[in-house]
């Protein structure tokens, strides 16, 4: 079970929405069937206690043994499916954020990563960090990252990412937590 999830605003409201979340998903089974209802709960949990002033982005997914990735993205930003050649493909949005809309549908999509294949689940803290001169760090910035290093393990990439991502803020602004998760599909480890 692999979950990111992003609350809206900040302060003391937040981190204890951020805390619900994680106590969430910590009793989280292994069963792909209930993605799609967990999430359904969580939302209406949510709007039950912030009537819509409050809601999360969510990326909630199940790697089984064989390579088969089930999830559900709840507005969280598109993470990466990477190879080893360094192609990509993104894991688009499938639903709208839990906590928005009474009775929102949850789709659940499956994909198949193949050995090797990694999986990079980010929030939007990276791709907004701002360098020295104001820009941000950007997804087409991440993507060169991970291209460069598709053929490294997940914590070597992981450390790639975080090491490109310090270079480029040295003395820029970090306004939002940040938050990136690398996931790899080893079946023979």
């Amino acid at each position: 079970v692999a979950v990111v999830a992003d609350v809206s605003g900040k302060g003391v409201s937040s981190a204890l929405l951020a805390s619900l979340l994680q106590g969430t998903f910590l009793m989280a089974s292994g069963d792909k069937s209930h993605i799609a209802p967990r999430m359904s709960r969580l939302n209406e949990f949510l709007l039950e206690r912030t009537r819509g002033e409050k809601y999360a982005t969510v990326f909630y997914s199940l790697l089984d043994s064989d390579g088969t990735l089930t999830y559900s993205n709840a507005g969280h930003c598109a993470p990466f499916l990477l190879s080893r050649d360094g192609r990509m493909r993104n894991l688009h949005t499938t639903s709208m954020p839990v906590g928005m809309l009474e009775g929102s549908e949850f789709e659940v999509v499956q994909i198949t990563m193949e050995p090797g294949d990694k999986l990079v689940i980010y929030s939007d803290g990276l791709t907004e960090a701002e360098g020295p001169d104001g820009k941000f760090f950007d997804t087409e910035r991440l993507r060169e990252c991970m291209r460069e290093n598709a053929t490294l393990d997940a914590a070597a990439l992981h450390a790639a990412i975080l090491a490109r991502l310090d270079l480029f803020v040295e003395g820029g602004a970090m306004r939002d937590d940040i938050t990136a998760v690398v996931l790899e599909y080893a079946p023979d480890r």
